[in-house]
């Protein structure tokens, strides 16, 4: 969606919205590093993050645009500094560093390859920067925390969940007699090892076989999808990595062939061709609750020592049709009436409650969103069998631009995410 079309249906959120964005209370100019595995993987939670900042005066809506494209801002209140990796170790631990240098009061992290080498590398400091991290999928087997309550002082952040049992499970509808699960997993991603783990298990208690391919990086994919392929595997799942998620593409590519269904444990996948795409989707209310701590820690409102981690546990169901057909792969019509996101004929359908998010702090129905989407009258976009639908073209070229909707500060909501997950003595005792 352009710029003109999001302002447009921000003015019909906005009208709907009344409290005024609240001015900054942090004494002095803190430093905030962002660091990411990659370039545009999370462009939406940094959207997010970035609205939320805005919204409660630590930067302004011309420092906002200055810091998009991974940009250094020195501004009047905050200072940003960004980290990019290249979905490599080595070049991750680099980028660590590099932040470290710079001395920042605050590391924001997106994975859990990145969290795991900040929390390592600040863990022995005598005054570490806090850490607030996004999109670690197990931060237990991470040894980022030892659970929710117990992890290291500076630490806190939100948990994704990642549902390998409702993969295995809705592929017993696609393929009933499924006799052989392939996975292709990162034998260097403790996250990607540990969703194999999950995947051998919720297959085993379903008597299906599971035959493993490892990859060290997207390089690797072709041939390891090839290598599962030739082995005669009725489905082949991803578990997920930063390392190998730009590469869904070439998995799918590889398997057309053989009519051989891919899957993938975050929805968005589908955009890239995957089949399925079962699990995480709340990759915008991720942002916003990223955003929430963020701005707590800024207020003096968070004591990040005794913050536990949220868990964002919902799940969604996504399948790719067009893809599908180039692989001669029909799917399950159980399957598509349960699904909360379609790819077909180069439109993307989204059910409401993806659209949620979208409406911050406001109790809406599924109908509530659907009028006011319409209300927003947008070119290209329509609601279609109680789904909303835009061309794939606005979702490819604009990843992340729902998150450019403008938010506005509600503190009593935003705050209290912070007091919810305070841990109690009692709460750390039993843990």
């Amino acid at each position: 969606m352009n710029t003109n079309n999001l302002r447009r249906m921000g003015t019909v959120l906005l009208l709907l919205l009344l409290l005024a964005p609240m001015a900054a209370a942090q004494e002095g100019k803190p430093t905030i590093a962002i660091l990411t595995p990659v370039a545009n993987v999370y462009p939406t939670q940094e959207g997010a993050l970035l609205n939320m900042l805005q919204a409660y005066g630590f930067i302004s809506a011309e420092e906002q645009a200055a810091a998009k494209g991974y940009r250094d801002l020195d501004g009047e209140s905050i200072n940003i500094i960004w980290g990019t990796g290249n979905s490599d170790l080595a070049d991750t631990n680099i980028m660590v560093e590099t932040a470290l240098d710079q001395e920042p009061d605050l590391l924001v992290t997106f994975s859990t390859s990145v969290s795991q080498i900040a929390v390592n590398k600040t863990n022995d400091m005598d005054d570490p920067p806090a850490v607030i991290f996004a999109a670690v999928a197990n931060p237990f087997r991470s040894g980022i925390a030892q659970s929710n309550c117990i992890k290291p002082a500076h630490v806190t952040g939100i948990q994704r969940n990642l549902d390998y049992e409702t993969i295995v499970e809705a592929l017993l509808l696609q393929i009933p007699d499924l006799q052989t699960l392939g996975v292709i997993f990162v034998s260097a991603d403790l996250v990607s090892v540990d969703g194999y783990e999950r995947a051998q298990r919720a297959a085993d208690a379903r008597g299906i076989g599971v035959t493993a391919a490892a990859a060290v990086d997207v390089s690797d994919l072709a041939v390891a999808t090839d290598g599962l392929v030739s082995k005669g595997v009725d489905a082949i799942v991803v578990a997920t990595s930063a390392m190998i998620s730009p590469g869904y593409g070439i998995i799918v590519e590889t398997a057309k062939d053989a009519g051989v269904p891919i899957v993938a444990p975050v929805v968005t996948a589908i955009y890239t061709g995957v089949t399925l795409g079962i699990g995480d989707y709340r990759v915008l209310q991720e942002g916003y609750d990223l955003g929430r701590l963020v701005v707590a820690w800024l207020m003096g409102e968070m004591d990040i020592a005794t913050t536990g981690l949220h868990t964002i546990a919902d799940v969604a169901l996504g399948m790719n049709l067009d893809s599908a057909e180039l692989a001669d792969i029909e799917i399950a019509e159980a399957l598509v009436e349960q699904a909360d996101a379609i790819v077909v004929d180069d439109h993307y359908q989204m059910a409401p409650k993806l659209l949620r998010d979208m409406f911050q702090n406001m109790p809406v129905t599924d109908e509530m969103v659907l009028m006011m989407i319409q209300a927003a009258n947008l070119p290209g976009v329509s609601v279609v069998d109680g789904m909303v639908q835009v061309p794939m073209a606005m979702i490819l070229d604009t990843a992340g631009s729902l998150a450019s909707l403008p938010t506005v500060a509600n503190p009593e909501a935003d705050l209290a995410l912070a007091r919810s997950l305070q841990c109690t003595e009692e709460m750390i005792a039993q843990q």
